[in-house]
Order: C-alpha cells, then structure tokens, then sequence
C-alpha cells in the first residue's frame, strides 16, 4: 500500500487495553493485560519510520511518534493550551521523546453550547483565531506539527503566519530535533523538547518555569499562551544566550522584562556558551 499510493506513513489510533474484547483468550498466560499495548506498538512499528501511535507501555525503545492525547479548544491548563508543555515535557522525560501534540487549535469539540440533541464529539467548531494561531507557533517548536483546521479556513494573516512556522519548522527545529534525537540514541532517556532545569538543576525561576522549554539544549523557545498577551516576561537560565530577533548577546540567570510578542512572534534564544 505504501508503495502503491506513496504514502509515507500511517496513524494508529487504539491500542489500549480497553479495546481488547471482554471476553478473549490470549496464546500465552500475560499477567499484566498491558501487554497488549506492547505487542501492540511493536507490531506497529515494524511497518517503517515515522509511524504514529497513541499509546505505550515499556515501548520506549521503539523509535514511533507517541501522540498525546486530544486537547480541547481552550487557553487554560484545563486540557487547553497552557497544559501542552506540560504535557510534552513530562512524555519526553517518561522515555518518549517523539511527541506529536496532535491537532493545531485542538479538538474543536463543541461541549460548551452544543445545539439541541447535537453530539459534541461529532460536530466541530473552528477554534478562536487567536488561539489558533498561538497553538501554531507552539507546535513548530515541538518534534513534529498536524493539522485538522487549516489555516486558509482563517484569513490571509493566519496563512502567511502558518507559512512562516512551517518553514521555521523545517529549517530550523527539524535539525535541532534530529540532533537531540542522535544524542538520546548515546544518552538513553534524554528527550528532545526538555525542560529550563536541565541546565540549571538548582536555580529556582529554572525548576518554576511552566511556559517555556528547550529544543535540544541550544534553543529556549518562550511562546505566548494566553489570550490578548503582546508583552510576557522571559527568564533564560545560566548560559551565555543570543536572542535570535534582536540579535543580541545576553547572560543568563537573569530576566527579559515586558518583551514585545505581538501575534505572528514567538522569542527565541540560542544558547551559545
């Protein structure tokens, strides 16, 4: 089929132990029904590179993008935006570097005001514009970016910003994700999207961050995650940076006050020493 129709890769969705029939009979005694999810992911992962699963259980090794689960259409930590680097961070420190973030925007599920006798898990609603777009800036920073809302279902702005990500996507954040990935195949367990305090283990405002994140260990991406925000405060950890849009070098341990993040921007530094 791959050859057939030229397709590079295929999505698997299910795969935990809740799809495995109530009543069923495996070829050996498994004591841990989870098993199941390993074979699962195995199989799977004997189809070729780049494959996509939603699931895992001591399948670390297998080099598959682990899709986290839905997030909703929201700004806040309830499943929203604000609990994406959360969310990325922790997989990657579970042993599973290769995160996708799912869908730009979120689900689009309608649970909020759904019309009368409507289904919101099968009725979508496009998501607000701006979280839209601040959901796009995010994910270009991460390991790899899906679409479900395109971005020409927007206006013109949102598809030159989306342009403009993709790109930074593949010129700059492939590498660096393709060189983190060398260096977690030497140092078992490194992730590729890591946390501030990997650099600095003891510095407090390092242990505190919750909004911003490192590709590799050379770049700190602080993207905006709340509505209306054009200014934000930006903390760079111990380290010798340059601020890749004014093109300045800076000293870490120290903080970026009021830095101007209008809406097509997300700051970034390069950690040069």
């Amino acid at each position: 089929m791959k050859s057939e129709y030229g397709i590079d890769s295929f999505k698997f969705d299910a795969g935990e132990t809740t799809y495995v029939p109530s009543s069923h009979q495996y070829s050996s005694q498994w004591v841990d029904p989870n098993v199941y999810t390993s074979k699962y992911v195995a199989a799977v992962n004997r189809l070729g590179p780049m494959i996509e699963v939603r699931c895992g259980f001591r399948t670390q090794r297998f080099p598959v993008f682990v899709r986290m689960g839905d997030k909703e259409s929201r700004w806040g930590f309830d499943n929203g935006l604000r609990s994406l680097i959360p969310t990325v961070l922790t997989m990657g420190l579970l042993g599973y570097p290769f995160v996708l973030p799912d869908m730009v925007g979120g689900n689009g599920y309608n649970y909020e005001a759904p019309a009368a006798g409507e289904n919101p898990f099968t009725t979508t609603r496009l998501p607000e514009r701006e979280l839209y777009i601040r959901w796009l800036e995010v994910t270009a920073y991460l390991p790899a970016m899906q679409f479900s809302f395109v971005p020409w279902q927007y206006d013109e702005e949102v598809t030159a910003i989306a342009k403009k990500y993709v790109r930074i996507h593949e010129e700059i954040v492939t590498p660096l994700v393709l060189r983190a990935a060398r260096e977690a195949a030497t140092e078992p367990g490194a992730p590729i999207i890591r946390p501030l305090w990997m650099l600095d283990p003891e510095d407090i405002d390092s242990l505190e961050s919750e909004t911003d994140f490192l590709v590799g260990d050379t770049l700190l991406v602080a993207p905006v995650l709340e509505h209306g925000v054009r200014k934000r405060d930006i903390f760079l950890p111990r380290g010798t940076w340059e601020d890749m849009t004014k093109l300045e070098t800076l000293l870490g341990r120290t903080w970026l006050r009021n830095y101007d993040v209008p809406i097509d921007h997300v700051p970034t530094f390069r950690r040069i020493l």
